[in-house]
């Protein structure tokens, strides 16, 4: 008796064994497919690429990569509801890569849903603080929404997590004075270069002066 449930936990064994070791090899072999598609898709061979993509999403329908790059695909093909699809599935699989979050966001800003947009910016700049590039685009939509004074606020923002910068400078200068706040836009210009001495604010002062 003791041989048989002896052979018979030898067999359960050596059948998870196996279980995992084709897991294994499907992954491997998945993940091979993953680097053939993106190559193909780097190539420009997008079709090609699609349909590598597809099959491993076939097989692994948590394979994230493959669906981020069949979203990228799709972009491209101009087919925004499935990018977007593809986009939010890759998201959700991965909350946590910052790439499928900020692809999200730029394709609400392409399609001009800019509320959408600056939504996703916001809720990326709290798990991505230090992304320099997400306060300065979201900068620039709200300039383009015309919401000038919220845009004054995420520069201050900026001034406290990086720091002050000769582009940040500018840009407070040129918003301040299109909301007529001439003196304040001087000064804060005036403050920047007391500080830093940039010839490239210097000449902006000069100008300014001359137009006075």
């Amino acid at each position: 008796m003791r041989s048989f449930f002896r052979s018979l936990v030898l067999t359960y064994i050596m059948f998870i064994s196996l279980a995992f070791t084709a897991t294994a090899q499907d992954s491997r072999s998945y993940e091979n497919l993953v680097i053939t598609g993106v190559d193909l898709y780097s190539k420009g061979e997008y079709a090609a690429a699609k349909a590598v993509l597809e099959n491993v999403v076939k097989g692994d329908p948590s394979n994230d990569a493959a669906i981020y790059y069949l979203a990228m695909i799709a972009a491209f093909e101009n087919d925004v509801e499935l990018a977007e699809t593809y986009f939010q599935t890759a998201a959700d699989l991965d909350p946590d890569n910052f790439w499928y979050r900020y692809r999200i966001a730029k394709l609400y800003a392409l399609t001009d849903r800019q509320e959408l947009a600056i939504d996703m910016y916001k809720k990326m700049l709290e798990d991505f603080p230090k992304e320099q590039d997400l306060y300065f685009e979201l900068v620039e939509m709200y300039i383009a929404q015309k919401e000038y004074e919220i845009a004054l606020d995420v520069m201050d923002e900026i001034d406290d997590v990086i720091g002050v910068t000769e582009a940040l400078a500018m840009y407070r200068f040129n918003i301040l004075r299109v909301l007529d706040r001439a003196d304040e836009a001087y000064e804060s210009l005036k403050k920047y270069n007391d500080r830093y001495s940039s010839p490239y604010v210097l000449t902006a002062l000069a100008d300014y002066e001359m137009s006075m």
